[in-house]
């Protein structure tokens, strides 16, 4: 038997859709053959090329299908343009870098693999699988469904890997919670909701009545569970069973297997990174995480944020944490060149506002482009707005979902239009860009609606400026266990199904993914994000829009194939992807 030298390894994600690039140069544009193009994909609305970054495909929140056929002759006769160049700088995952520290914290010998599907992680992962660690941990952060769990712990055991692998995080917590409350329902109130728990068996974990198998060894089903984890795998090293152990589960005799609630460390960790200990592992990322805030204060129906925080606890970093962190970054190398503020939702004072602005600028001297998911109450003052800009902060991710009171009023989303834009002009005056996301299907969404959120963005003080505000549309993902999944919302709405399979009295899910396409068409005061948060210049988005008007699936259209005005586009597109890469940094000047 091999003697273990390392204690864990971390797994921080598993992200097969980003397909980091190999750090080669590649053309800006290349041109497929006809031959090739069983390789690309076409929007639904019409005839236009999909933007692809490394091979990752940009447009998945616009319902793309191949064109078969059609697609050949559109090959044949007209280019399709393809992005192929671009290594982004590679984030650096807040849940891994905080449990490494954790686990090093207690004696264990851990190192971490930021995310799974990154070739030079990848490589890290098979020289440290030498070390015959005793335990993988895989963090469910970034895995939402039971598939993606899976076939991140297979991808584990095929290179060889014999040690424990155990799994936690908010995936499971949900899943655990879920499990409860299947066990609770009975009689009319199951019936009511039987499509939700038949479709979101196929997805979630510690489901009843059905032969069970997992590549995971154990699960820790407690929140935040880190003493469960560490008393895991210092058993596990001194090689006791762990049936005996609170707070987890896991297969055993193709059923779920429990062992007995206990009581568990409920608190939410404020220490800050010690990024001196991490510079082995910064030094690989421009990109660093710094959280501000945890949890966050409202309901909205759609959210099931509650079902794996401390309901709706909310936490902000002290700032004498905050900037021991920050000193601590600045000293453990170069100054970053991003930064994302981690946060569920940031909300604050305005004086401390300006407080936690100036100790940014104090140590990142503004030099670190800073981004992060806020509601804009943040900062009430353009003033405020400015100080944040001078610290380095360039983008805010803003959850608008809907231009329509009656939707933001069904949602229980707090804010109104009018208000939401005014704030959107605040910042646009302050000098910070506008991530808009933007949620379509919603209970109640009807034609008008949706006419009321597409006058809301093109009300975007985009136009007479330079600055270039973005936007990401999504359909309505039902969840388990959430407001809107409850059995008196869905009498009240009508509503069935799970997942992103759903209708009600207004909508159903196949006509949000059509609406999502025809708002991507409308919008003209931002533009697209082609992946999020990732913007391009606004020649290129006005380019494909142009294209995307153009519905070659009628009868006879395909001839038009020829037509200057389609000749002209594919120009103007062309000539526009050439110069992609310079189109985040244009909209950050």
């Amino acid at each position: 038997m091999k003697t273990s030298t390392l204690d864990v390894i971390v797994i921080a994600n598993n992200d097969q859709r980003r397909r980091p690039g190999d750090g080669q140069e590649h053309p800006a544009v290349e041109l497929f053959t006809t031959e090739q193009l069983e390789r690309i994909r076409f929007g639904a609305s019409g005839c236009y090329p999909v933007l692809q970054r490394n091979g990752v495909d940009m447009t998945r929140n616009v319902c793309d299908r191949t064109f078969g056929e059609l697609g050949s002759r559109i090959a044949r006769d007209g280019p399709v343009v393809v992005q192929t160049s671009g290594n982004s700088d590679r984030p650096l995952f807040l849940n891994g870098i905080c449990l490494l520290q954790e686990l090093r914290d207690v004696g264990l010998t851990a190192e971490l693999i930021n995310d799974l599907a990154d070739p030079d992680y990848s490589f890290c992962f098979d020289l440290l699988m030498r070390r015959n660690p005793a335990v993988v941990v895989i963090s469910t952060t970034f895995l939402f469904t039971r598939q993606r769990l899976e076939e991140t712990a297979r991808q584990i055991r095929n290179r060889g890997c014999s040690a424990t692998i155990i799994a936690g995080g908010p995936f499971v917590v949900k899943c655990a919670k879920y499990a409860r409350w299947l066990q609770s329902v009975s009689g009319r109130e199951r019936d009511a909701c039987q499509d939700m728990i038949d479709a979101a068996d196929r997805d979630y974990l510690f489901i009843p009545g059905q032969r069970q198998s997992s590549t995971v060894d154990w699960f820790v089903t407690a929140s935040p569970g880190l003493d469960v984890l560490v008393d895991s795998i210092k058993a596990i090293k001194q090689g006791e069973e762990l049936t005996e152990m609170p707070n987890l589960a896991c297969v055993r005799d193709d059923s779920w297997f429990f062992t007995h609630d206990g009581p568990h460390d409920r608190s939410l960790r404020f220490g800050p990174i010690r990024w001196n200990d991490l510079s082995d592992i910064r030094e690989r990322h421009d990109s660093v995480p710094i959280q501000l805030t945890n949890g966050c204060p409202f309901a909205c129906k759609f959210c099931d944020f509650h079902l794996f925080s401390d309901g709706r606890r909310y936490e902000r970093t002290p700032l004498d944490l905050l900037e021991r962190e920050l000193e601590a970054l600045t000293r453990s190398g170069p100054i970053p060149k991003s930064c994302y503020l981690v946060n569920d939702n940031l909300i604050m004072s305005e004086s401390l506002s300006r407080e936690t602005a100036r100790l940014f600028r104090k140590y990142l001297r503004g030099r670190t482009a800073l981004s992060t998911l806020a509601d804009l109450s943040f900062a009430r003052s353009t003033d405020t707005v400015r100080r944040w800009a001078d610290a380095g902060l360039r983008t805010v991710f803003f959850g608008v979902e809907s231009g329509s009171q009656r939707i933001l009023a069904n949602m229980d989303k707090p804010g109104t239009p009018d208000t939401n834009l005014e704030k959107i002009h605040r910042f646009h005056d302050g000098g910070v860009r506008i991530h808009a996301l933007l949620l379509v299907g919603f209970p109640g969404e009807t034609s008008e609606t949706i006419a009321e959120t597409i006058a809301f963005m093109n009300s975007f003080p985009t136009r007479q400026s330079d600055m270039q505000h973005t936007y990401n549309v999504s359909t309505l993902i039902v969840l388990p266990m959430t407001p809107i999944s409850s059995t008196e919302e869905r009498a009240r709405y009508s509503l069935t199904g799970i997942g992103e399979c759903w209708e009600h009295e207004t909508m159903t899910c196949s006509e949000a993914l059509k609406w999502a396409v025809e708002m991507h068409l409308e919008i003209e005061g931002a533009t697209y994000s082609y992946e999020q948060g990732e913007s391009v210049s606004r020649s290129f988005h006005n380019a494909r829009r142009r294209l995307c008007r153009m519905d070659f699936r009628r009868p006879g259209c395909i001839d038009k194939l020829d037509a200057p005005a389609v000749r002209d586009a594919w120009a103007e597109l062309i000539d526009c992807t050439s110069t992609i890469d310079r189109g985040s940094s244009d909209a950050m000047n």
